[in-house]
């Protein structure tokens, strides 16, 4: 306000001066300063335009290539079955759920930190200073990312922009790589005190086994079953022994006979050259008794038929000598059983049961004392069984809770956008058209900015030697 009132009371007073007699004109003083302030504005003015001149001139040319970068916004998760386990599942949070914590600040200060900008430097050839640093905007309410990176060239500013990209993308695939490390260290430890509950579950079977000869609680329960089974199958033999003994006791009161000796006619009856001096005999002996009662014993023909009938006993004999059938007596008995065909097939069933008997007899003896080996091995080990399904139970919970947390750490593992979430190349790097840095009209502005301020600065100072001038002088009339 004082410039102000200034400068209009010194117009005004000026023009009073101009309108009053003589002092109308400007004096041969103040037309020299005029001049001189009027020289002085113009050098100024040349020195705006001077100034912009060399701004077109020695400012280096800059071309400016730009690219957008965006981060996604959703949120993922991940699944992963286990056979008899269960289910392990890792969820990724939206970067941007958090309000106090943006992904695009971090990025930004990531893509403008000195390890991106040396390595994308190296990677162009060129020096820290020279590469410079990229331009960096962000767009409030998304997740865009605006970069700006200058060149010499549009080329080596395109070049220069694929390079910051890809020093970018380099450094956060080292810094995901060591979270993840950082992470697998962590959670190793973590995982180690559960395989130590797994490895002393397994060890607790393995001596109850070594110590006992159990080795899983199935063969326990086989042995309990294979001990029903035998009982059950020896309750059956006993039941059909007894019932072959009471049939095997009636045929032998049916055919007077003891199983041996029926053994042993039969043993008889199946040899060729026996049986043929048993009929020998047989014929000369029935013949005998016939002529007996019809001839005397002095009769020739008599006493033939007994000399054959006595040949035939003595071939009989030695024959059930050489046989081993006992004796005379007994194997003549025998021998005159064989001629009867249906004792004949008695004889084969009562030899049969026999024998079947004793097989009967045997298995039962056998099954016997499996049946007290089984009991006895089931005494012994059915604390030792009670014992291991415990430690079964508790093996299996350790291996599962073993497991789930293996595979939580697999499942992490697979997340590696968890705290650096993905960035993609929305636009591209493009190749400029036009250089950013001179612009003519930045130097135009400047010049006509530098002259009008020249012309203000002067003719305030003009406006100021007057009104310091007329007053002055006002105080040397009223002096």
């Amino acid at each position: 306000m004082t410039i102000a009132n200034n400068m209009g009371g010194g117009l005004a007073g000026a023009w009073q001066d101009r309108r009053s007699g003589p002092g109308r004109m400007l004096g041969r003083e103040d037309r020299a300063v005029l001049m001189r302030y009027a020289r002085q504005c113009l050098i100024s003015a040349l020195m705006a335009w001077a100034l912009a001149f060399g701004y077109l001139v020695f400012t280096p040319v800059k071309y400016t290539s730009r690219w957008t970068l965006i981060l996604p916004g959703s949120a993922q998760s991940q699944t992963m079955q286990l056979d008899t386990i269960g289910q392990a599942t890792s969820t990724a949070n939206s970067p941007f759920g958090s309000v106090s914590l943006s992904p695009k600040v971090v990025y930004r200060e990531i893509a403008d930190s000195d390890l991106v900008r040396i390595a994308a430097s190296e990677s162009m050839g060129m020096t820290y200073q020279e590469f410079g640093r990229p331009r960096i905007k962000l767009i409030d309410e998304t997740g865009l990312m605006q970069f700006e990176m200058g060149g010499r060239t549009p080329q080596i500013a395109q070049k220069k922009a694929v390079a910051s990209i890809a020093a970018l993308n380099h450094q956060l695939e080292i810094l995901r790589k060591d979270e993840l490390e950082k992470r697998a260290a962590a959670t190793t430890l973590n995982l180690q005190g559960y395989k130590d509950a797994v490895d002393g579950a397994r060890q607790k079977i393995t001596d109850i086994q070594l110590s006992t000869g159990l080795v899983s609680v199935n063969q326990f329960n086989e042995s309990v079953g294979n001990l029903g089974t035998t009982r059950r199958k020896l309750t059956d033999l006993v039941g059909e022994l007894g019932r072959l003994r009471q049939e095997q006791a009636q045929l032998v009161d049916r055919i007077g006979i003891n199983p041996s000796q029926a053994s042993l006619a039969l043993r008889m009856a199946a040899d060729p050259a026996l049986v043929k001096i048993v009929t020998e005999y047989s014929d000369a002996n029935g013949l005998y008794e016939a002529e007996t009662r019809r001839l005397g014993p002095e009769n020739p023909y008599l006493i033939n038929i007994e000399k054959r009938r006595s040949a035939a006993r003595e071939q009989l004999l030695q024959l059930v000598s050489k046989l081993e059938l006992g004796s005379s007596s007994e194997g003549r008995a025998l021998i005159l059983l064989t001629n009867v065909s249906h004792q004949a097939e008695l004889l084969t069933q009562l030899v049969r049961n026999e024998s079947v008997i004793e097989g009967k007899s045997r298995e039962i003896e056998t099954l016997t004392a499996e049946k007290a080996r089984l009991e006895d091995e089931i005494t012994r080990l059915s604390a030792a069984a009670a014992q291991l399904e415990d430690l079964k139970k508790n093996q299996i919970l350790a291996e599962a809770v073993y497991a789930s947390a293996v595979a939580r750490v697999d499942t992490s593992k697979s997340d590696i956008y968890g705290a650096y979430p993905i960035v993609q190349v929305l636009a591209p790097p493009n190749l400029p058209e036009g250089h950013e840095q001179p612009r003519r009209l930045y130097a135009f502005a400047g010049g006509m900015a530098g002259s009008l301020f020249s012309i203000i600065a002067w003719g305030l100072a003009w406006l100021h030697y007057q009104q310091s001038t007329r007053r002055r002088k006002k105080n040397l009339s009223t002096g």
